[in-house]
């Protein structure tokens, strides 16, 4: 998975980054003010991508059942 993360990573920066057109999003609620970027919204995405494949991968293969 860590290949996974690495090329998702890449790929997703690129497709943001070019939706986002190179800018943040900017987000103010009450006190907090927050400016998000394309690595953010990256990051949390792949995370979750690469926290299902290793759930799965363990599932499936490493924690089988021996009969």
């Amino acid at each position: 998975t860590l290949g996974l993360d690495v090329i998702l990573t890449y790929l997703g920066i690129l497709i943001f980054d070019a939706v986002m057109q190179g800018g943040n999003l900017h987000i103010s609620v009450w006190f907090v003010s927050l400016d998000l970027d394309a690595e953010f919204f990256t990051k949390v995405i792949v995370s979750v991508v690469v926290l299902a494949a290793n759930y799965l991968i363990s599932k499936i293969f490493v924690f089988k059942n021996k009969k």
